[in-house]
């Protein structure tokens, strides 16, 4: 039996993780999350320990770390608790107790859907882990910011009209993104929420690129 029994290839690993090829091959370039042992060949070989480290990673970005903070978490390099931000204050109406954990919170997270919470400022009050994922940082560190931060500049006047000079309904309102996750175009609904003193807007969205939405980097394709 060789080495090459013992090991994994590429295209197995990425199989077991659930990530592309092309993902793999990114992380490696990008964030050293591993060092594959080359075959004569100069293949990609892989042991178990090295899928257990992706396997860490992606769960990592599913829990809203973004990719550069996830890999140092897999290494055992950032203490748990210690990568999230305070809070921002933000003055807001609708409920938020601060806690990632409340109920509807856990709800939104179930959706498929990118979902965000605006103030009639255009400031994001929340949003559920899919569009955290898909703006490449943790939930908390959303709140506050500009969603016009996160839209392509040729759209960004037409992402206002959501909210200028008064939040407004809409239904398929198609907007470029440009996040460090994804850059693609979605469709919006909107829909205003009235409170006592102002109002809110909750956007649902969806990717409308041929792939869907894409939480992972992808590279051109390679060699192996």
């Amino acid at each position: 039996m060789t080495n090459d029994d013992l090991t994994l290839t590429i295209g197995e690993v990425a199989a077991m993780v659930g990530v592309s090829t092309d993902t793999i091959r990114a992380w490696e370039r990008r964030y050293g999350v591993l060092s594959p042992v080359r075959t004569s060949a100069r293949h990609r070989r892989y042991d178990m320990e090295s899928v257990e480290t992706l396997r860490r990673v992606r769960q990592n970005v599913g829990r809203g770390l973004s990719l550069k903070l996830a890999v140092a978490a897999a290494h055992g390099l950032v203490i748990e608790g210690a990568s999230r931000p305070e809070e921002r204050e933000v003055p807001i109406d609708p409920p938020s107790d601060g806690d990632d954990e409340a109920p509807w919170r856990a709800v939104c997270d179930l959706l498929p859907s990118v979902l965000c919470i605006l103030d009639a400022r255009g400031d994001i009050i929340d949003s559920n882990m899919a569009f955290a994922r898909l703006a490449g940082v943790l939930r908390p560190s959303l709140r506050g910011t500009r969603f016009l931060g996160l839209v392509e500049p040729a759209d960004r006047v037409k992402a206002a009209r959501l909210y200028r000079p008064r939040p407004q309904r809409r239904r398929g309102w198609e907007l470029n993104l440009r996040t460090p996750m994804l850059s693609g175009l979605f469709t919006f609904d909107s829909h205003v929420v009235p409170t006592m003193t102002s109002a809110f807007i909750v956007l649902i969205g969806r990717d409308l690129s041929s792939s869907g939405l894409e939480l992972w980097p992808q590279s051109a394709t390679t060699p192996v």
